[in-house]
């Protein structure tokens, strides 16, 4: 009898040991923790899970406890050392003056081989402080309507003024209008491709990744690409989440390796902007080139040019002479 009651008496002590060990690590991150009345609050939560395990990431909320969900943004995932990593990035707001916390959020997980288990995040603790000082003084009443005088000769000093000031800005937008530009004279704007193309090209020569400013350089890099998708596409890319944005580019019934190329450029960017996830050098030049491919395999086909005929006996001497220089190019 005491032979069995050992082991048992063992395992029941390593027992806080194992579970410890969960497959999924969530950590989370509140700023800032202190703000004034109607300040937005990001609060952030960054899965890692390991191979084989699947997560329930948590779905947004109206609130969460007395704070008002003003934004919900979830990206990933992302492979790095063989786990994936999740970012779920809120917008909160609150109205009222006080210390508060936010509940916990719980992220469940299964997989084949693995206990089905949760993990949940800490409290957070929030001061939010009045907008207005201590010494201000209260609300003064409102003030009773000014009396109008009634004889007009006490009015003129106000006409004259108004007619000084009309007759300054008649000609202010005479003499605007006579140097404005022809439209004649001013200079198109670029094709979407070569717009792009050429901002791609001072984005990677700005030196902002070798000064270590990846959060500028990413932030740059997603809106040359949303901007150049809203004039290539009839869709809406600059205000939209990455998760919108995805959809209507799969409603768009582009190719499935155009659709690859924006799933693993635009999360690979939302980790740096939102997560202040720090990706190595390959990485860098990585995403770098995704942003280059994703203009090749979108660019729109050049129009054929329509052939030219020359009635000239010149002319049609010319042509067999041509046609052999063209086929040696």
């Amino acid at each position: 009898m005491r032979h069995g009651v050992i082991p048992i008496a063992i395992l029941i002590g390593c027992l806080p040991a194992l579970q410890g060990q969960s497959p999924v690590r969530l950590e989370s991150q509140v700023e800032p923790a202190q703000v004034t009345v109607g300040d937005l609050i990001r609060f952030t939560l960054t899965v890692t899970a390991g191979p084989g395990v699947e997560v329930d990431l948590p779905e947004p909320d109206p609130g969460l406890g007395e704070f008002e969900v003003l934004g919900h943004e979830a990206a990933g995932p992302v492979e790095e050392e063989g786990n994936r990593i999740w970012t779920v990035v809120y917008t909160l707001a609150l109205y009222e003056t006080g210390s508060f916390e936010i509940p916990p959020v719980v992220v469940s997980y299964r997989g084949e081989g693995v206990q089905a288990g949760s993990v949940r995040t800490p409290e957070h603790s929030v001061r939010v402080e009045s907008t207005l000082s201590d010494d201000s003084k209260d609300i003064l009443d409102i003030k009773g309507p000014l009396e109008i005088p009634r004889s007009l000769w006490s009015l003129w000093p106000w006409f004259a003024a108004a007619l000084v000031l009309a007759a300054l800005i008649f000609l202010y937008l005479r003499r605007r209008g006579a140097e404005a530009p022809s439209a004649v004279s001013r200079k198109p704007r670029l094709p979407p491709y070569d717009e792009a193309y050429q901002a791609l090209c001072r984005l990677r020569d700005s030196g902002l990744l070798e000064e270590g400013q990846l959060k500028a350089y990413f932030t740059r890099l997603s809106e040359i690409i949303r901007r150049y998708l809203e004039r290539r596409y009839p869709i809406q890319a600059m205000e939209s989440t990455t998760a919108e944005l995805l959809d209507q580019l799969r409603k768009m019934a582009l190719a499935l390796d155009e659709l690859k190329l924006f799933r693993d450029f635009f999360p690979c960017c939302d980790l740096v902007k939102f997560a202040k996830y720090a990706p190595p050098v390959p990485e860098q030049e990585r995403v770098t080139r995704l942003a280059f491919r994703i203009l090749e395999v979108t660019r729109p086909a050049e129009p054929d040019l329509p052939a030219t005929t020359e009635s000239t006996p010149e002319a049609a001497g010319r042509q067999p002479e041509d046609r052999r220089r063209h086929g040696q190019d």
